[in-house]
């Protein structure tokens, strides 16, 4: 992120005097607020979006943080207690005289949600960004996600270190037999 972009971002805040539902302001001067993972979750959820740390969100009011490095650190470890893990992309900005720390957080593929907090499970660590406020899943959302994933396809892919040798030849001759001997059915249709 550039810091044009930041002093966008800044300015928006700054005028809707509100996040919005790409862009989350928080003021932790010396520590990361607690409920963050809400954020990264609702955010991985949804659309993806803006962390901005150091800015007061009632404001826009630019006050830095204390520890820079820290902050750093602690978020990227926030990150690694999600489910899947979130990779943002986490930076320090200096303005005006103050150190800002931001994390562009993408969305994650279909196939990858629900995000959620490891530690708060699906029911209560699941979040979507609504707005300027991350809202909790309902059971219901979360398992529309789940099944939104996909069929596994755990079947198709190799086995490694495996050769032909370990598989069974009767077994083996057994299925291919159904081919060969059924013609017009399906091989499931046959297998009851």
């Amino acid at each position: 992120m550039t810091l044009d972009e930041l002093r966008s971002y800044i300015s928006t805040i700054k005028h809707l005097k509100c996040d919005t539902d790409t862009l989350e302001a928080k003021a932790a001067v010396g520590a990361l607020p607690q409920g963050l993972w809400r954020t990264l979750s609702a955010f991985s959820n949804t659309r993806g979006g803006i962390i901005i740390l150091g800015l007061a969100e009632a404001k826009g009011e630019i006050i830095g943080v204390k520890n820079p490095a820290k902050l750093q650190q602690d978020l990227a470890s926030m990150c690694s207690d999600m489910e899947p893990v979130i990779r943002p992309e986490i930076q320090s900005h200096r303005i005006d005289g103050h150190t800002l720390i931001t994390a562009e957080v993408p969305e994650l593929d279909k196939r990858m949600k629900p995000c959620y907090y490891r530690s708060a499970g699906y029911t209560n660590g699941a979040f979507v960004r609504v707005s300027d406020g991350n809202r909790k899943l309902s059971q219901y959302e979360v398992h529309m996600m789940l099944s939104g994933r996909g069929q596994p396809k755990d079947d198709e892919t190799p086995v490694p270190k495996t050769t032909l040798d370990d598989l069974q030849p009767r077994l083996v001759k057994g299925l291919t037999s159904r081919f060969t001997q059924t013609p017009k059915r399906s091989l499931f249709a046959s297998v009851r």
